[in-house]
């Protein structure tokens, strides 16, 4: 797990720290690989950073290396409140937040292309609530901010999340809880899909969701009948039906009725769910709301968590 107070850094042709509103998992801080069942790459090297302590990196990969330092900010009370960033010995940047329970600083590489160093800040309250999360570049002596939370929706997150998978590719991933609400499916954390594209931070185009491990190994039990189709498509091959009493996990899902991910949204959807029976055959189930009679399709859904 990130350690508090700590930094993630990224590498990019021009000096690009990244503010990123998220706990990164990066068990230890170095080399955090995430399983080749799920995306078959590895992740690049990603290490979080020391609050107070001088890094030095060549950022901007010119061939002279900078000296990195985040120093953070405290109340009266002990509780950190800002984050100060400076680059050389000069204070480049500064954010003030609300009292957090931890600020962290970390740095990777997004985009292996542009051949620069990526630094990513996260602020996080002690409720887990995200304060605030943004994306930097250092440029010509200058920290800019490409994006952020309080100017990009997709970044806009109610609670921290992780940063999942880094390639190097210029997309990564972001571990969510409960990206889309479908029906009869409860709470979950599923992968989202983001890129640094023109210096902004866009959602990547997606059709399905994965669902995180953990969450992916959850037991449904089926109340009543439910048919499985081939494809995520009521009018594809019905291929059997699964009876009240069968038990299956679900894998990722294909939401309908909104296009792309929006943060903090209540809308409960209709979907397909790429489900495993008890019997280790596959196949997409769909998920609406409970008809008028009805009982719940599942016997106990997992909760927030």
């Amino acid at each position: 797990m990130l350690q508090r107070n700590g930094n993630k850094k990224k590498y990019r042709k021009k000096v690009t720290a990244i503010l990123f509103c998220g706990i990164l998992a990066v068990g230890g801080g170095i080399g955090y690989t995430m399983p080749s069942s799920v995306y078959g790459k590895s992740v690049i090297e990603t290490k979080v950073l020391k609050a107070n302590k001088t890094y030095t990196y060549d950022l901007d990969h010119d061939g002279k290396k900078e000296k990195l330092k985040y120093i953070l900010k405290a109340n009266g009370n002990g509780e950190y409140q800002g984050v100060i960033i400076s680059i050389n010995g000069k204070n480049l940047y500064k954010k003030f937040k609300n009292a957090n329970q931890a600020i962290t600083l970390t740095i990777t590489d997004l985009d292996r292309k542009d051949k620069a160093l990526d630094l990513i800040l996260n602020m996080e309250s002690e409720s887990g609530t995200l304060e605030y999360c943004g994306f930097l570049q250092y440029r010509s002596g200058k920290i800019k901010t490409l994006s952020s939370s309080d100017t990009t929706k997709i970044l806009n997150q109610q609670y921290s999340y992780e940063l999942a998978h880094v390639d190097g590719s210029g997309t990564f991933s972001i571990s969510v809880r409960t990206p889309y609400r479908l029906y009869s499916m409860g709470d979950y954390h599923g992968y989202v899909s983001l890129q640094l594209k023109n210096d902004k931070i866009v959602k990547a185009k997606e059709v399905t969701y994965l669902l995180r491990e953990d969450s992916g190994e959850f037991s449904y039990e089926l109340q009543r009948a439910i048919p499985v189709y081939q494809s995520p498509s009521k009018s594809s091959k019905k291929v059997r039906t699964l009876k009240a009493g069968d038990t299956l996990t679900i894998k990722k899902v294909k939401p309908i009725g909104q296009k792309s991910y929006v943060p903090r949204s209540k809308a409960v959807l209709k979907g397909y769910a790429y489900m495993e029976d008890n019997n280790g055959k596959k196949g997409w189930i769909y998920l609406d709301k409970i008809k008028q009679g009805d009982i719940e399709l599942f016997k106990s859904t997992p909760g927030a968590g």
